[in-house]
């Protein structure tokens, strides 16, 4: 046997939302015996596969490309880095190990990042929307 785990309710009239989040718990984690899936586990995998069903306009934050064009250009890795450092929520100490190099040489990288996209990653909506753009790019 195998379960798929909704979020908790109290309410019965919210059932069948409850169950479709039970199955989508089943259809994006599996099927194992023995196993249980949570929707927790697989609601943002989940919203970004709509979201790319669905989507006709590219709402991807354009410094993305930018960055991608710079690194083909001039044989960088801004595009990574950029990812991991939002990924590793901005500790600077993290990334920099993940890429081998000095802290001061990740600050660098990331102050020219942020003149190529003409953005300020201290903003928390940039932030969001470069994250959810890469993630909408790997599904």
């Amino acid at each position: 046997a195998y379960a798929g785990i909704s979020y908790t309710f109290k309410d019965l009239f919210l059932l069948k939302q409850h169950y479709n989040q039970a199955d989508i718990a089943l259809r994006y984690g599996g099927k194992n015996a023995g196993k249980t899936y949570k929707c927790k586990d697989y609601a943002l995998k989940y919203a970004l596969n709509a979201i790319n069903a669905n989507i006709v306009i590219d709402i991807c934050h354009p410094g993305l490309n930018r960055l991608a064009e710079y690194d083909k250009k001039h044989n960088t890795d801004f595009y990574e880095t950029l990812k991991k450092f939002l990924f590793n929520e901005r500790n600077q100490l993290m990334t920099a190990k993940e890429f081998d190099i000095h802290r001061n040489s990740l600050v660098y990288r990331i102050q020219k990042i942020e003149e190529i996209i003409g953005e300020d990653l201290d903003n928390v909506d940039t932030r969001l929307h470069l994250i959810f753009s890469f993630l909408i790019k790997e599904t």
